[in-house]
C-alpha cells in the first residue's frame, strides 16, 4: 500500500491544512455562534478529525487507510459546502471551505489509486 512520494505529500499537505483551518474555523464560529453556524461546527469538527485519522492509518499503512480517505473525502466536502454557505461571515470559514475542497480531492484520488 506505498504510495508514491508525490501523491503522498500533496495528500499529507492537504489534509494537515484541512485539521488546521477546521479548527480555526470552529474557534470562530464557537464564539460567534447565533445558532445558525451549528451545522458548520459539527461538519468542521467531522472533517477535521477524519483528515487526522486518515494522515495517521496513511502513516502507518494500515488496512483501513482506504476506508479512512474515502470517509475524510465525504466529511471535507460536506464540511466544504457548509462552510462556503457562511464564507462571508469570517475569513476563516472561507479559508476552511477552500482547505477542505482541496482535502476532500486530494483524498478522492489517493483512495481511487488504492482501488477505493
Amino acid at each position: 500500500m506505498t504510495l508514491a512520494a508525490p501523491t503522498t505529500q500533496h495528500w499529507s499537505e492537504a489534509c494537515l491544512a484541512a485539521v488546521r483551518a477546521t479548527t480555526e474555523c470552529v474557534d470562530w464560529c464557537i464564539q460567534n455562534n447565533d445558532g445558525d453556524l451549528t451545522g458548520c461546527i459539527r461538519y468542521c469538527m467531522d472533517a477535521g478529525d477524519l483528515c487526522d485519522a486518515a494522515a495517521r492509518l496513511i502513516a502507518r499503512e494500515s488496512v483501513h487507510a482506504r476506508e479512512a480517505l474515502t470517509a475524510c473525502a465525504d466529511a471535507a466536502k460536506r464540511c466544504a459546502a457548509s462552510c462556503e454557505e457562511h464564507r462571508d461571515r469570517h475569513a476563516s470559514i472561507g479559508r476552511c471551505a477552500d482547505a477542505c475542497r482541496a482535502a476532500a480531492e486530494a483524498c478522492r484520488v489517493v483512495a481511487e489509486r488504492q482501488g477505493a
